[in-house]
């Protein structure tokens, strides 16, 4: 049996006008109205906008392998260890 139940969203969550039986299904139908819909691009273009940040690190190895070198110890070239040797010596 179909019923139309009217409700109001609070806190991201349908809270019903009226209590519904334990177990039933539900469908949700929104209203079409201005402010709604300009919450909805709000939400597409957000999605939209992480999606791309997603798709430039890659595949998420990738991701990874960049995050472990930025945990690496830098290392001297043979020049920088040469030049601290000079430094070393000379103070």
């Amino acid at each position: 049996m179909a019923a139309v139940i009217s409700g109001i969203v609070k806190g991201g969550l349908v809270v019903p006008s009226s209590p519904l039986p334990e177990g039933a299904r539900v469908e949700t139908l929104l209203g079409d109205s201005p402010e709604l819909q300009a919450e909805f691009r709000a939400w597409d273009f957000a999605s939209d906008t992480a999606l791309e940040l997603v798709e430039q690190i890659g595949k998420p190895e990738d991701a990874l392998a960049f995050w472990d070198a930025l945990q690496e110890t830098p290392r001297l070239t043979p020049a920088q260890k040469e030049l601290a040797r000079l430094m070393r010596g000379a103070i």
